[in-house]
């Protein structure tokens, strides 16, 4: 097993700042654009085709390029390799909002969304290696600052673009990545000569754990992959969804920032509980029912039923994507198969969860309808069901591995 070094109290400050701004980076920047997807087509006059692309990239992005970030992590260290994704992050940031232009629109949202990919991955493996004894309580903190982040990004996008133009309400979240880079800088600055690296898996482990051959890894891949599908899809086309049930626009678009506000007790709640119990299965199964139900209500019930619909899929979409977090530490037994199967399961996940806004928009299309695409959607997350109470079984891959 890998002895982590002990580190002093300043540090360990400075790293919880440095993961809960971290957090606020990882949504708000690529939920910020949905909003406001009107104002830019009228600005730059981009087809719908076009721009069903621009917000379909980050998730292909992160399926991309969530592989590269524990090599990277190796090579350079995870403290650098997340100060470059910080970098990074700006000049994407910088690209859609003063380069007005499709091209800088497209260009920005990759290397935004590249940036975020390493991000993704590589925070719980900052977590396990540094507060090895907090996991559940650094999780649920750096995922209900993601959501809180996010419903506030949703929430202010469109106010800031009537008052002063959509290119602001996409850049000021350039605000928020400037202090994270200047804490992470700090957290290197106070590292000295010291690298933190994930380390090699010849040190880690006397047997390396295949991920890519695990039924495990596969099952928390899907996991993820299905709840990312989900939210991403709810993303794109709630205010549509509900805007078609008599709901008015305004009110459509407030309830995506109800999405992911309503599930941050859900957040914490859910951490706790899965850190204290040995069987994570019955409360993988309600978070995943709790999406079920809610999407059904969303497809059969009338407008005045959408609050308890959306906060129970906010509700269960919380819980669910911090139990996809936890397993990549309770599954594991060291910081470099946490890393790899963070990678892996991004990598799959975010894959699948592409077909989920460009799906149901073809399907609208085609039935010019919602009730095929979220018939279709109702029917992935009763699979979710299924993965979800395989993945929360008490085996870490490698336990699961001998056991076949």
């Amino acid at each position: 097993m890998h002895t982590q070094p002990k580190i002093s109290t300043p540090l360990a400050v400075l790293l919880v700042l440095a993961v809960v701004l971290m957090a606020a980076n990882l949504r708000a920047p690529i939920i910020a654009l949905g909003p406001v997807v009107y104002f830019v087509q009228q600005d730059l006059g981009i087809s719908a085709s076009l721009m069903g692309l621009v917000t379909s990239l980050p998730v292909l992005c992160f399926a991309l390029f969530s592989p590269l970030a524990p090599p990277l992590a190796r090579r350079f260290g995870v403290d650098e390799v997340l100060i470059g994704a910080l970098l990074l992050l700006l000049v994407g940031l910088g690209l859609r909002s003063l380069w007005l232009s499709a091209a800088g629109l497209l260009l920005g949202t990759v290397l935004l969304s590249m940036a975020i990919a390493m991000g993704n991955v590589l925070l719980p493996g900052v977590v396990k290696l540094n507060f090895p004894l907090r996991v559940g309580l650094m999780t649920g903190l750096f995922s209900a600052v993601m959501s809180l982040s996010a419903g506030l990004a949703s929430g202010v996008a469109v106010p800031l673009a009537q008052r002063q133009g959509w290119p602001l309400a996409l850049g000021v979240w350039a605000w928020v990545a400037l202090p994270t880079l200047a804490v992470w800088l700090a957290v290197r600055f106070y590292r000295g000569r010291q690298t933190l690296r994930i380390p090699h898996s010849a040190t880690a482990a006397p047997v390396p754990v295949r991920v890519w051959r695990s039924r495990l890894a596969w099952s928390i891949s899907l996991f993820m992959g299905l709840q990312s599908l989900m939210y991403y899809t709810l993303a794109s086309w709630l205010p549509a969804i509900l805007i078609s049930k008599g709901i008015t626009p305004t009110d459509a678009g407030w309830y995506g920032s109800i999405l992911q506000w309503v599930g941050l007790p859900a957040v914490f709640a859910v951490t706790m509980l899965a850190e204290k119990m040995a069987n994570q299965q019955p409360l993988a199964l309600t978070m995943a029912l709790f999406n079920f139900i809610g999407v059904l209500g969303i497809w059969w019930l009338p407008g005045g039923w959408m609050w308890l619909c959306v906060a129970l899929v906010g509700v269960g979409a919380a819980g669910v994507f911090s139990l996809s977090l936890m397993f990549f530490n309770l599954r594991t037994d060291n910081a470099i198969e946490a890393a790899r199967l963070s990678a892996m399961a991004q990598s799959v996940g975010y894959l699948v969860a592409v077909a989920g806004p460009l799906g149901a928009g073809v399907l609208f299309d085609l039935t010019h309808s919602w009730h095929a695409p979220l018939a279709v959607l109702s029917l992935l997350l009763l699979l979710k069901c299924g993965f979800g109470w395989y993945s929360a079984q008490p085996l870490t891959l490698r336990q699961s591995q001998q056991n076949l």
